[in-house]
């Protein structure tokens, strides 16, 4: 069964708990495929609203892989040129803060997300200004999973990147 927009937003809450369920992750899952049968659009609100879950670290870190997954899956069918407004800008730099200083499943959620935010026209002096976010391998290629995994090998090496 699909979830509504209202809906995920209530399984958000549920999963801002310490004990993030199974059944909340499944939820979540659920509403993943509804998104990816239907190729619809949530709306920008909701997109703020997972964007800002999922960078949040004093949320359980398994609901926020998750919701991660969301996110990503919501903008794949039409990202259709997102407009931030000016006071959501620090979402999107606090995911060019998670491929510096995550565990190494949300640094790739959060790569994984900020491709496609580029793809859609979004500038990538907005998730991070340090001088190898210039590099992050941004294109629609095949390879992308390699081109990244070497991105975040560069960063280590330029010692921006945190050890975990």
């Amino acid at each position: 069964m699909a979830l509504s927009p209202e809906e995920t937003v209530l399984t958000l809450d549920v999963l801002s708990g310490a004990d993030a369920t199974n059944v909340a992750c499944r939820q979540v899952y659920e509403c993943m495929q509804s998104v990816r049968q239907r190729k619809i659009n949530i709306g920008g609100e909701l997109t703020i609203q997972l964007i800002h879950f999922f960078t949040d670290n004093g949320r359980p870190r398994k609901a926020r892989r998750w919701i991660g997954l969301l996110l990503h899956e919501v903008l794949q069918p039409s990202p259709n040129k997102l407009v931030f407004p000016q006071s959501e800008k620090s979402h999107l730099e606090a995911l060019g803060r998670m491929v510096l200083t995550e565990d190494e499943d949300l640094k790739l959620v959060a790569g994984m997300i900020i491709r496609t935010l580029v793809l859609a026209e979004i500038p990538i002096e907005c998730f991070c200004s340090a001088e190898p976010f210039n590099t992050f391998p941004a294109d629609g290629s095949q390879v992308w999973m390699k081109e990244f995994q070497d991105f975040a090998d560069q960063l280590h090496t330029s010692g921006l990147m945190e050890e975990k």
